[in-house]
């Protein structure tokens, strides 16, 4: 799982999944390698290099494509997160967009804006998000 801006994340069955094959491929190739590499100290070597360039060569392909799969899952959903996490900057930002939009009508039609239900209550909206997202960088109460 993963924390972001106090809230738990908990990544897919598909990730874990695709991370613990990542995982045992790794193993498994450590494995050749060391082999690999014992075979070759030995003193009767009767292991040709090109068979070792073939062994190396298809694990670090099967590698590979243990990692790409872990890779491309897992930081899809980093991206989810990442846009989850932001929304309450968007919802900010798209109520300023609100409150100036509102401010520069009523300037249109010459007039000043001070008391009015729905621009105060967009100036509300406004301020709980601010709060919101102080709540969230401010985790500590400080």
């Amino acid at each position: 799982y993963l924390w972001v801006n106090g809230e738990k994340y908990v990544f897919s069955k598909d990730v874990l999944t695709a991370g613990e094959s990542l995982f045992q491929c790794f193993c498994k190739s450590k494995h050749v390698i060391r082999n690999i590499y014992n075979r070759m100290c030995e003193e009767n070597v009767h292991t040709n290099v090109s068979q070792i360039i073939t062994e190396l060569r298809e694990t670090l392909e099967e590698f590979d494509l243990h990692w790409v799969n872990f890779e491309q899952l897992y930081v899809l959903e980093l991206m989810l997160i990442e846009s989850d996490a932001r929304r309450y900057i968007i919802k900010a930002i798209e109520l300023e967009k609100e409150i100036y939009s509102f401010e520069m009508r009523e300037r249109l039609k010459g007039k000043i804006v001070l008391d009015c239900k729905e621009y105060n209550d967009l100036r509300g909206k406004f301020v709980n998000v601010i709060g919101e997202i102080n709540a969230v960088g401010n985790a500590e109460g400080k």
